[in-house]
């Protein structure tokens, strides 16, 4: 796990938090199991993954945001205002039912 700049609106403006690869730049897994949540990085937002799938993994996480930048990409890179909302909300639609029907076998 590594640590990431975070934008946040404390009195110098940024956070580190520990944080895991998504393989999508701008967007990282931050939080735990049942927890995880997909922040973007330049905004500090998060969106809870567990409305998707409250047992999901890492992997099940990682491979639901490669699903969606297929249908939908997006740059996360950017800051919260440039983002295009309409393309933003495809991509998240597409990241939740890639995750809600995800399959990880018996445990």
């Amino acid at each position: 796990m590594k640590t990431v700049e975070i934008k946040t609106a404390g009195p110098d403006g940024f956070e580190t938090v520990r944080a895991r690869k998504l393989g999508v730049p701008g967007l990282v897994i931050t939080g735990s199991r049942g927890l995880y949540s997909l922040t973007h990085v330049p905004s500090g937002l998060g969106m809870p993954v567990s409305v998707y799938n409250y047992n999901a993994t890492l992997e099940q996480i990682r491979n639901a945001a490669f699903l969606a930048s297929g249908v939908s990409p997006v740059d996360w890179t950017v800051p919260n205002a440039k983002l295009d909302r309409v393309e933003c909300v495809a991509w998240l639609r597409a990241f939740g039912s890639a995750l809600a029907h995800s399959y990880d076998g018996f445990r």
